[in-house]
């Protein structure tokens, strides 16, 4: 079963990208495990060729048990290489919540091109990055709350941009007219 899957997912990742939006590079930041599975797949057939990052390349589990191997360590990226860096869902993205060693890398991106889905909203508001910005997560009171502890202001809808920022509480239509017309301003 998990070889199976990790077929797929090897697959996903590997065609030529279809979309518009996908002549940019995306960097998408998975946690070890509990990462959300329907986020993931929903950016990658939207996107198509996206490179998935995270702490190392053993094998992440999502929050239905799906194994998948990261291409590259996060830690370890150059990124001038990506245009964008999308941050995946899921009760495991709070892994990532309090990670000295990426706000380096969150900053750089917050001003080029970050996103984030569900969850990992937390991530950015922790890193110092939403202070004053609008921003979106899930539905739940405690991350919320954890929003606006962090100075960000919490706005009810399911896709919310504020400047290079785009916080979604999942990838839906609106979160991909979105990011594409970040893409056609730069």
């Amino acid at each position: 079963m998990i070889i199976t899957s990790l077929l797929l997912v090897n697959l996903l990742f590997s065609r030529p990208a279809e979309k518009e939006i996908s002549q940019s590079r995306y960097l998408v930041l998975i946690p070890p495990y509990e990462f959300s599975e329907e986020d993931l797949r929903l950016i990658s057939d939207s996107l198509g060729n996206i490179t998935t990052a995270c702490t190392d390349t053993s094998l992440a589990t999502s929050d239905s048990q799906m194994a998948i191997k990261p291409q590259r360590i996060i830690y370890q990226i150059d990124t001038l290489e990506y245009d964008w860096l999308i941050l995946i869902g899921g009760v495991g993205s709070l892994f990532y919540a309090d990670d000295q060693r990426l706000l380096p890398i969150l900053h750089h991106f917050s001003r080029k091109g970050i996103a984030t889905l569900g969850l990992s909203t937390i991530v950015l508001a922790r890193a110092g990055l939403l202070k004053g910005k609008q921003a979106t997560t899930i539905r739940d009171k405690l991350a919320i709350r954890e929003l606006l502890t962090q100075s960000a202001r919490y706005v009810d809808k399911p896709v919310i941009q504020d400047g290079n920022i785009l916080t979604a509480r999942r990838p839906n239509h609106d979160f991909f007219q979105k990011l594409k017309m970040l893409k056609k301003r730069r």
